[in-house]
């Protein structure tokens, strides 16, 4: 018997955030003056949340903020399951340094884990710079208004499969939400 599906309705939410702050870079708003702003990673969970940890993916020379990953670990009726949340770095930013910089920080292998969020960059890339991981939802995230690429993922290992996974309609922002409910070995 395999440990409970994620998104379980009746769990109470839990959540735990992250922010970063620091200038934007002008070339980024096209001319106009350097703005002060910020960043967020948020993990919202049914399931309470036993631990949390901050990891460090670095700060890049052409990034205007230091990148970080929000790590929780849940307890799915007493199955612990390490979710990361991550905003990573676009490529032409240097965002493969933060990649193997996070694959040193994920759990090890046999240790059950999903790594989500807005990973800015194809999933074939992604999965070749985390050896390991699959992707559970397919399909066109970004620009919300007319998708033309996925760049939002939802990474889980082997044994991990999707029982639903899909990209949501578009809502509000500029990317289109993923979404699946995950079962564990």
């Amino acid at each position: 018997m395999g440990a409970p599906a994620m998104g379980s309705p009746t769990r109470t939410a839990a959540a735990q955030s992250l922010r970063a702050e620091g200038p934007h870079d002008p070339r980024v708003l096209r001319g106009r003056a350097a703005e002060f702003g910020s960043l967020g990673v948020a993990v919202l969970s049914r399931f309470p949340i036993r631990a949390v940890e901050e990891l460090d993916l670095g700060h890049l020379p052409r990034d205007w903020v230091q990148r970080r990953a929000l790590g929780v670990e849940l307890d799915l009726d007493g199955h612990p399951v390490r979710v990361i949340g991550v905003h990573m770095s676009h490529l032409v930013r240097g965002s493969p340094v933060q990649y193997r910089r996070l694959a040193r920080l994920l759990p090890a292998p046999g240790v059950d884990a999903v790594v989500a969020g807005d990973l800015n960059c194809w999933g074939p890339l992604v999965v070749a710079m985390l050896p390991g991981w699959h992707r559970a939802v397919r399909g066109r995230t970004w620009p919300a208004w007319s998708p033309l690429a996925q760049i939002d993922h939802i990474l889980v290992r082997r044994g991990v499969h999707a029982e639903m996974a899909e990209v949501a309609a578009a809502s509000g922002s500029d990317h289109r939400a993923i979404r699946a409910r995950l079962v564990f070995p």
